[in-house]
Order: C-alpha cells, then sequence, then structure tokens
C-alpha cells in the first residue's frame, strides 16, 4: 500500500503544472498549493527594511535578491498562501551562476528543486565615463548608450532578465528533511539576526527563507564560514551539483 502510494505521488508531484508565471503542486490527487509569481520584476521578495533602515540601501539589497528570484520564477514567500512546508536558500555568487535550491515537505512527502540562472540580472543601471579615445562601439555593442541628461557618460539600463538553465525536482526522505531542520536548530535559525553586511566585496551571498507552518523567516549571510554554512552545503550535497562553494 505505502508502495502504491509513493507512485502516486512520484506521479502528479512531477505532473505538476509549471508555466513563466505560476505553479501548481498536487501531492497525490489533492491540490495542495497555487501560487503565481509577483506582476513586476521590481516587487520586493522580503519584507521592508529587512536589510538596512535606509530606503536607498534596503532597496539595493532587495532588487539584487528580488531580480534573482523573480527570474527564477519563485513566490514572495513572506506573502504568498503557501500551504506546505518549504525552506529555500538563495545562493548568489560573485564568479558563478545563480542558484536556488528549496526543499518542501507535505504530508510526510519531501520534494527538493534545484534551479540555476545564466547570470545574475542586472538590476542597477550601469554607468561609464566617455572619455578622449574611447572607441564607443565597443560599448554600444554591450548594449550601453548616451545618457540623455549627461552627454559625458554612457549608461546600459537595467533588464533584470536572466535565463532560467537548470529546474530539477527530485523527492527526498523524511530522514532527509529532518536531518536540515536540526541543523538549522543547531544554529538557532529563528532567532538569530536576519541580515549581516557583508565585509567583503567579492564572494557570495547565502540566505535561506522559510515558510513552516505558518511562520515566516530568514537570514543571509556574506559566505559559507558564517552560520549558514553547513546547513546549504547540505543542500547543495542533496541537489547534486557539482558546484564550487565559497
Amino acid at each position: 500500500m505505502q508502495r502504491l502510494f509513493a507512485v502516486a505521488v512520484l506521479t502528479f508531484l512531477f505532473c505538476a503544472c509549471k508555466t513563466n508565471d505560476d505553479t501548481t503542486i498536487v501531492v497525490g490527487n489533492q491540490l495542495i498549493d497555487e501560487w503565481k509569481r509577483p506582476d513586476d520584476s521590481l516587487a520586493f521578495y522580503f519584507p521592508r527594511n529587512s536589510f538596512h533602515q535606509k530606503p536607498k540601501h534596503d532597496s539595493f539589497v532587495q532588487s539584487w535578491y528580488g531580480s534573482a528570484l523573480y527570474n527564477f520564477n519563485e513566490p514572495i514567500l513572506h506573502q504568498s498562501n503557501i500551504k506546505h512546508d518549504v525552506y529555500r536558500l538563495l545562493w548568489l555568487r560573485s564568479f558563478e551562476n545563480p542558484v536556488c535550491i528549496s526543499i518542501a515537505k507535505s504530508e510526510g512527502v519531501v520534494w527538493l528543486t534545484t534551479k540555476i540562472l545564466d547570470r545574475q540580472p542586472q538590476f542597477e543601471d550601469d554607468y561609464a565615463g566617455v572619455y578622449p579615445g574611447i572607441d564607443l562601439r565597443l560599448y554600444f555593442n554591450e548594449g550601453y548608450m548616451v545618457d540623455s541628461s549627461r552627454t559625458d557618460m554612457l549608461v546600459r539600463k537595467a533588464d533584470r532578465c536572466a535565463n532560467m538553465i537548470f529546474d530539477q525536482t527530485r523527492m527526498l526522505s523524511l530522514k532527509e528533511w529532518n536531518k536540515f531542520e536540526s541543523m538549522l536548530r543547531e544554529i538557532n535559525y529563528w532567532e538569530i539576526a536576519v541580515y549581516q553586511i557583508p565585509t567583503i566585496s567579492d564572494g557570495a551571498n547565502w540566505t535561506i527563507e522559510a515558510n513552516v507552518k505558518e511562520h515566516y523567516h530568514f537570514v543571509s549571510r556574506p559566505g559559507s564560514a558564517y552560520e549558514l554554512g553547513e546547513a546549504g552545503k547540505y543542500l547543495i550535497k542533496l541537489s547534486k551539483l557539482k558546484e564550487r562553494v565559497y
């Protein structure tokens, strides 16, 4: 009987409807979740002032993280009607592609979804100065144009776009789910501060969000050496990705 149930779960889970704008998840024959990503790519994925009390600084990180999550076709966890338990790792790196790994559970069924983008979306306008001898054609080929307000500057407008090049879901065991949660308990995940300002400009940013039993929390840290490192590495191991970790 358990074997038949497992087969049914696998069948319905992997036949879940996925489009560019929404996701439906079915376990057995029961709809457990349905969401739509934000209509606006500028939408904040995290509560306001999560990263800084000054709106300008908060907006920078919100745009950085949110532009990736939007192109991952992910929901806003603290606003969406998420009916199953889910943890989501957003792994943004300076020198490799963005990665998003989520581990979810409903009625004893556990699954892991791994996604990779082809690049970090450009979330802010990029400016370059015009100086004597510069070959403007090189910049124009890269999407720059003369700034309408300052002719001595070139600007490349933020497109906030990226392509998903990997999207895979696989089943896990309850033992693997429980191990992940125990790793979070060890670092007192639900109580520690949500954000730590990076002290270096290059590296990786690790963010683990949770929407579990209708409780929401997230923690973001600048690298694997901080509190989230072991839990994040465990999700990467479960995903079977062969990626450089830092």
